[in-house]
């Protein structure tokens, strides 16, 4: 974090945030030379790990729909057309895709109140909009929104293009990229749709973000958190069931390759802190048999059941080695976290705050990108 304290503002550029969660957007930018200003977040527990990471910063804990663009220039100090980058992370629930769950499944729930995080029902699917209208307000030099890629499948395209649309009336050029966090750096498989878009006055192509030649897998980002073992396997339950359950069978895959997206695991029927669906496989030190795991589990299954994922379910074999959910200091890696970035609140409380951030590697690929357009055109 001290690292992260001495590259924010670095670039002079300045942000606000919205939907700031615990701050993993945040920071990214931050890491990528943008100073914050202001930052909001409804939910309580995600807005007190943020304070905890972020202090100094102003974040306003009222519900986005009775903020205004005069309440954040009046926090920072700007007028409008002033600030450098508006970003967002809209809730993004109501556009997930279902799984198992049938057709059109998702679309059931749109426009009606849904469990959130630890907070009360609420709607969540018109909470774009909110933020395209204070981007009206505050006239800031680029945004930079993020949400699922459920946006852009199925019947949720006509929304996305009313987004689309709805943010150039504001008087932007912009356009929306589909990331994936584990060719940013990120040791795990996250994609998200992003939004980007430069004021009609700005100069400059919009920003694009390429990716890295190379992954990082979970292996090289957790070594030296297993108490001196060896990373066998990462691994994850049928429709995140509890590792500890012996009666269900777990996908294997090779440790070389990121983790699978980390999700926040707040489902009512979830809340057990032990209902967690991927961990890790670690064989102890000084174990000569290889208990756990045989290697045929991870790369060579039967032609009728290969995967593109490089990984078949199998059941457990009598003796072995138990997986466990990621710790703490496992998952702050696995979603590219700063080691010592503080997290507070009960287990379940504290995977949700990161299952549900944007990865900071991810969007300090994204900071850099719009930095760069911003740079070029003064």
């Amino acid at each position: 974090m001290s690292e992260v304290a001495a590259l924010r503002g670095s670039s002079g550029l300045r942000f606000v945030s919205t939907f700031s969660g615990c701050g993993g957007a945040c920071l990214g930018l931050e890491m990528a030379g943008w100073q914050p200003l202001w930052a909001s977040e409804f939910v309580e527990a995600a807005r007190d790990v943020y304070a905890l990471n972020h202090p100094g910063v102003p974040i306003d804990g009222r519900d986005i729909r009775k903020v205004t663009a005069d309440d954040i220039l009046h926090a920072t100090g700007l007028v409008p057309g002033e600030l450098d980058l508006f970003e967002g992370s809209p809730p993004c629930k109501s556009f997930t895709p279902a799984a198992h769950t049938g057709d059109n499944a998702r679309e059931k729930g749109w426009g009606k109140e849904r469990h959130y995080s630890d907070e009360h029902e609420q709607q969540t699917d018109d909470l774009f909009f909110e933020y395209v209208r204070l981007l009206r307000g505050l006239r800031p030099r680029a945004f930079v929104a993020e949400n699922v890629p459920g946006l852009v499948q199925g019947m949720a395209r006509g929304y996305f293009k009313e987004i689309l649309q709805a943010l150039t009336d504001c008087g932007y050029r912009a356009h929306a990229l589909l990331l994936d966090a584990q060719w940013l750096g990120v040791p795990q498989a996250r994609k998200r749709l992003i939004f980007f878009g430069l004021r009609d006055d700005v100069p400059g192509e919009l920003p694009a973000v390429a990716p890295l030649p190379y992954r990082r897998g979970v292996r090289e980002a957790c070594a030296d958190l297993v108490n001196g073992g060896e990373i066998i396997a990462w691994v994850r339950t049928d429709r995140r069931r509890r590792l500890s359950d012996d009666s269900i069978p777990l996908l294997y895959f090779d440790p070389e390759t990121p983790s699978c997206t980390i999700v926040a695991q707040v489902n009512r029927s979830f809340h057990n802190p032990s209902f967690y669906d991927c961990g890790l496989l670690v064989r102890p030190p000084g174990c000569i048999e290889d208990l756990s795991i045989r290697p045929e589990w991870i790369h060579g299954v039967e032609p009728q059941k290969e995967s593109k994922y490089f990984a078949t379910y199998k059941p457990r074999p009598a003796g072995s080695v138990e997986p466990e959910p990621y710790t703490d200091a496992q998952l702050k890696r696995v979603c590219s976290f700063p080691d010592d970035f503080e997290l507070a609140g009960a287990p379940k409380q504290r995977w949700e705050r990161l299952g549900r951030a944007v990865p900071p590697l991810m969007y300090r690929a994204v900071g850099e990108a719009i930095r760069r357009t911003l740079e070029a055109a003064r």
